[in-house]
């Protein structure tokens, strides 16, 4: 029992050592060693293939292969085939009965021999393939001359320890293993580089090289019999035969070559002793060959890549320039073509290579787009340039046997990749005619009307910028004379909507298309006739005089009253306004011209249309006119900037004493915040009334209050909003409100609408279907200044209200009329008959609301108790 062991404890035994080879791994051993087997006989070969050459002492030769066979084994294999050296170089030995140690020193010569080379290579960065002449060089004047060195000298030691060499002959001998070993690298590694493991694709090249080979051999054959000892005089044909070889084949040809050539060379004098001189030119001829051969395959293959690149970049090139949508042209110095591709030949409508040759200003005619007489010459234009850096054209190209086309034309300098100029130019060509004409379409549609073809309200705004921008000038056409002015017309054609309404608007557009070709026939070129509304025409004219602007409006105003559009059995008759007013030098806006224009429209309708108004200066009705407009500009301004602001008014509830008890609702104003200061409705809503603006004021007025009661907290008062008259006969306005009110989440029975007593009682069934429709959403109503009709108590009892606001003339004269006092008396009356409740607004006095409050009105509003203040702000 082992020491140390215990009892009952089992004994461990010592490990056994196995070593199991897998198929795999005995298939990896084998195949090495057959190979190695192969190695080895390959270099014994070599060894006999180099004793041809041998010189007589010492059996040294001077091509050695087995040197370049060892170099390939390890360059190209790897490390694992280095022991093939040994074994070859003591089997070497052995073969030429050669005592072995001096196969080992052989044999740790060459190894010695490999290293340095291996370290050269690498130091020298040389690849396999040799892909510059710089690495052939490298390779045949620092590897195949530095490397031998080592293994001659450790050979030639041997062969002195063995006796085969004395020391006489020691250096002839080491010179001779030296080139021997330096002519074997450059003969062999090569050699099984490109045909071993870099075999080639194709046999032709080869074959032909075969032949010419075959030859040559033939021929040194019949050299060397019929001239024994002077065959090397034929060695200068060799040289040839390498360059053929080199060019025709690549490396692959000049490796095969110059080991056809060294063994022609060195094989010479192989029967007899060579001279040392001989042998040393023979060898010196074999490494120039070598060199040669190399250099030009490697400059041959890079002319060939370069070839190739070039030929696949042209290639590219043309199928890049040939498959683009540009036409490319490239001209010469003096402005021949010199290449055009596909495109261009399609652009410029010739054929194939038809233009090359010929000078591209003078082949084809080019002319400018906006002056279609005016020739262009686009090389002789760049040529004219200073700085040739770049120059686009636009131009046409006329033909004969087509349309004229568009050409956008880019002309470039050709530049080196240093950015110098080589002369020429390149022409980019893109046919653009397409594009112009959607652009000239698109610049028509936006400059005229699109039912008519007449210029609209835009091209009406330039042409009239022009022409007073022309008048200023002193130089300018209208600056002096008798037609010093121009004259500017607004027609407006009366009765339009009835045809509208009777017929539809496609028979309105056809009659505005026939009348628009009428007036086109008398105004001709002598203006700008434009469409700028619906029913709307303008006239501008850049020269005249007042005589002859007024002829021409009472001519137009002829042509549209004797106008008769017929269409089916009916016929249809039209009239117009037309307001005329001059411009002169004087004048400096031309938005001025135009309200002037559309003042002087305005009169022409408000004096009962069909007529003709001159704008005069010195006319105050003009004047009035012109304010109005002026209002009516300021009001749209100030909807879209936020100028206006909405007031609040209290109506309060009083007790029996006249005390107010609480606040019952708010009446809804607007004022208009201009320039810091606040302007009463008074000023602005006369006149919105009169141009229809109303509806738009109301509309604010409506949605605002409904934007601002939402961010309110919840109250219980009531909301007045006044109507006018256009805005309560707008059959739009009220879906408005109930799309606003479903928006904003709005009580309806907070909302009370007030509604005057005139508007009410136009059409009183139609007020009367709305206010029932609308009360039974929710809606409130009022009518306001009850009592300023004449048949306002006949009427009362059909319109179903919620509250009746008193005239306030009744209010202010209660004190000292007695009749106002019977007035409201009797309003009280019927409203509480009604189930109406009255309202009495204007009250500025405490005796005035007593006697309200005595004759049995509890609703009061006015400046007594309340001024009009501004709505917090949301």
């Amino acid at each position: 029992m082992p020491a140390g062991a215990h009892f009952g404890q089992p004994v461990r035994q010592a490990p056994v050592l196995f070593i199991k080879l897998s198929y795999g791994d005995l298939y990896i051993v084998g195949r090495y060693f057959i190979q190695f087997v192969l190695l080895v006989i390959a270099y014994h070969l070599g060894t006999h293939l180099g004793l041809f050459v041998k010189v007589l002492y010492g059996d040294v030769s001077p091509l050695w292969p087995p040197a370049g066979l060892a170099l390939a084994m390890v360059w190209y294999s790897g490390w694992r085939w280095a022991p093939v050296i040994l074994v070859g170089e003591l089997l070497a030995a052995l073969v030429l009965d050669q005592p072995y140690w001096t196969g080992i020193t052989g044999g740790i010569g060459m190894m010695a021999e490999v290293v340095v080379a291996m370290m050269l290579i690498h130091l020298n960065r040389i690849d396999k393939d040799f892909k510059t002449s710089g690495q052939v060089l490298r390779f045949f004047a620092i590897v195949c001359l530095v490397a031998p060195l080592a293994s001659a000298a450790v050979g030639i030691a041997g062969l002195l320890l063995s006796g085969l060499v004395s020391v006489g002959d020691s250096g002839p001998v080491w010179i001779t293993w030296w080139l021997g070993d330096a002519v074997g690298l450059m003969l062999i590694t090569p050699l099984i580089w490109f045909w071993w493991y870099k075999r080639p694709s194709s046999p032709d090249l080869f074959l032909g090289w075969m032949s010419l080979t075959c030859l040559l051999v033939a021929f040194f054959i019949f050299a060397y019999l019929w001239f024994p000892g002077r065959g090397w005089m034929f060695f200068f044909l060799l040289l040839p035969y390498v360059v053929f070889s080199s060019i025709r084949m690549g490396k692959h040809g000049a490796s095969l070559s110059l080991v056809l050539m060294a063994v022609l060379v060195l094989g010479e004098g192989w029967e007899g002793d060579t001279a040392d001189f001989l042998l040393s030119i023979k060898m010196a001829f074999v490494g120039t060959c070598c060199l040669t051969g190399y250099a030009l395959a490697v400059m041959m293959e890079a002319n060939v890549e370069v070839a190739e690149t070039l030929h696949k970049k042209k290639w590219r090139l043309q199928t890049t320039l040939q498959s683009i949508s540009d036409g490319v042209v490239k001209v010469d110095d003096y402005g021949a073509v010199v290449f055009s591709n596909v495109m261009a030949d399609k652009i410029l409508g010739a054929s194939e290579n038809q233009m090359e040759g010929h000078n591209f200003d003078r082949y084809f005619k080019f002319t400018s787009l906006d002056n279609p007489g005016k020739k262009i010459r686009p090389v002789e234009k760049y040529q004219m340039v200073a700085k040739r850096n770049e120059l686009t054209l636009l131009c046409q190209l006329d033909r004969e046997s087509s349309r004229p086309s568009v050409l956008e034309m880019r002309i470039c300098p050709v530049l080196t990749d240093e950015g110098d100029s080589v002369g020429g130019a390149v022409i980019v060509l893109r046919d653009v005619t397409a594009d112009i004409e959607v652009r000239r379409l698109l610049e028509f549609q936006s400059t005229h009307d699109p039912l008519t073809d007449l210029p609209n309200r835009r091209a009406l705004d330039e042409a009239l910028k022009a022409v007073i921008e022309e008048l200023r000038e002193p130089e300018g056409m209208l600056a002096e004379g008798p037609r010093s002015q121009g004259a500017l017309m607004y027609i407006d054609l009366d009765q339009f909507k009835l045809i509208n309404d009777t017929c539809g608007h496609e028979v309105g557009d056809l009659m505005l298309k026939e009348l628009a070709r009428e007036l086109n026939k008398i105004i001709g070129g002598n203006g700008l006739l434009a469409r700028i509304g619906g029913d709307e025409f303008a006239f501008l004219l850049e020269r005249c005089t007042e005589s002859e602007a007024e002829n021409l409006a009472t001519e137009i105003h002829r042509v549209i009253s004797d106008f008769q559009f017929r269409y089916e059995d009916l016929s249809f008759s039209l009239g117009c306004s037309i307001g005329l007013t001059y411009f002169t030098r004087e004048d400096y806006s031309q938005q001025a011209v135009l309200s002037r224009a559309d003042i002087a429209c305005y009169k022409a309708k408000e004096k009962g249309r069909n007529r003709i108004s001159v704008f005069r200066a010195k006319d105050a009705e003009m004047l009035r006119y012109k304010g109005e407009l002026e209002w009516i500009s300021q009001i749209k301004s100030a909807i879209s900037s936020g100028s206006f602001r909405l007031y609040q008014q209290g109506i309060f509830d009083l007790k029996s004493d006249g005390s107010i008890d609480s606040t019952f609702g708010l009446e809804v104003l607007i004022r208009l915040e201009q320039r810091d200061q606040v302007v009463a409705p008074g000023s602005f809503i006369p006149i919105a009334e009169r141009f229809g603006y109303m509806p738009v004021i109301d509309r604010w007025v409506t949605e605002t209050l409904f934007r601002k009661i939402c961010l309110l907290p919840p109250s219980s008062q009531v909301y007045y909003i006044n109507l006018s008259g256009a805005t309560f006969n707008d059959e739009y306005f009220f879906d408005d409100v109930e799309n606003w009110a479903a928006s904003y989440n709005i009580n309806r029975n907070l909302i009370c609408f007030e509604v005057t007593e005139s508007v009410a009682l136009q059409d009183i069934n139609r007020t009367r279907e709305i206010i029932q429709h609308f009360k039974s959403l929710g809606y409130r109503f009022a009518l306001d200044d009850f009592g300023s009709g004449t048949a306002s108590y006949a009427y009362l009892s059909q319109l179903p209200v919620d509250y009746v606001k008193l005239d306030g003339k009744f209010v202010r004269t209660i004190l000292h009329d007695p009749i106002a006092k019977v007035v409201i008396d009797s309003l009280v009356q019927i409203a509480r008959l009604k189930g109406m409740t009255c309202i009495a607004e204007c009250v500025e006095y405490e005796e005035e609301a007593r006697m309200l409050v005595e004759l049995g009105i509890n609703l009061l509003q006015g400046y007594y108790y309340e001024k009009p203040f501004p709505m917090p702000k949301s």
